[in-house]
């Protein structure tokens, strides 16, 4: 058996913090334990991920920031559950050429905040994901459930890869009930252009009804990417939104860097 774990320290101004600390921020930095044997891993800590997010692939980004942080609009209703993290238990394993991922939430809330603890917990979820084969084609399934106390959120997905010599494409299918109904179709297709120069494209449509209003948004995402040499690359991303969108100033954003491999 192997046991591991990590460790470091981080602030946030505006977290809420919960119960004692409402309003003030927290510090985060240890996560938990990690056990690994017979094949299979075994998490215990407090950022426990529940697998939602299957069916949206249009994240073909270099740069995750950006449409993260750049201060661009993003599609105001979206598939999904409120909470996808908390203190829990994790486990990953493989069955019959299958990976299987399987986790339990006690408390899904702030991250190291005292209402992570687990008996005052208000939020629970569980989660199961399946990765496998058939022939050529990747098939990948999740579904995950959640009870907030007042709503029961569901959210079932799944995720076709194909590749070839002409590129690989993925499409995906996600739909949630409870607070967020309704279901997002998704696709991106990668590809190289010659050996150092390789393009992404992403697109996702929401159709999605929250609080018995309903609205329609969708995602664009294009990133060309171009290795210099000594494992470096420079890049260049585009993202844009369209539809019901909210929490920026813009619908559009682009962004041009470069990133080091060690």
């Amino acid at each position: 058996m192997t046991i591991s774990s990590g460790a470091s320290i981080s602030m946030s101004t505006s977290g809420t913090g919960g119960t004692g600390n409402s309003g003030n921020g927290i510090v985060t930095g240890w996560d938990g334990l990690t056990f690994a044997t017979g094949g299979a891993t075994i998490e215990i800590g407090t950022d426990v991920a529940l697998a939602d997010g299957v069916g949206e692939v249009d994240g073909v980004h270099a740069f995750d920031g950006t449409m993260d942080h750049s201060g661009v609009n993003g599609v105001t209703r979206t598939v999904g559950i409120s909470s996808d993290e908390g203190t829990g238990l994790g486990l990953s394993t493989s069955f019959g050429g299958a990976s299987v991922g399987l986790a339990y939430v006690a408390n899904a809330a702030t991250d190291g905040g005292s209402v992570g603890r687990i008996d005052n917990a208000t939020t629970t979820g569980a989660s199961a994901k399946v990765s496998t084969s058939m022939g050529a084609v990747g098939v990948t399934v999740a579904y995950v459930t959640q009870d907030t106390g007042s709503t029961t959120d569901t959210e079932s997905a799944a995720a076709l890869t194909y590749a070839s010599d002409m590129g690989t494409l993925t499409l995906g299918y996600g739909a949630s009930t409870g607070t967020n109904d309704g279901s997002v179709i998704s696709g991106a297709y990668k590809m190289s252009l010659d050996a150092d120069t390789s393009i992404a494209l992403g697109y996702a449509s929401y159709d999605v009804t929250v609080s018995g209003t309903s609205s329609t948004g969708t995602e664009t995402n294009v990133s060309l990417v171009r290795a210099i040499g000594g494992g470096a690359s420079v890049f260049a991303d585009f993202g844009s939104v369209s539809g019901t969108t909210s929490g920026g100033s813009d619908d559009s954003a682009i962004a041009i860097g470069t990133s080091v491999s060690f």
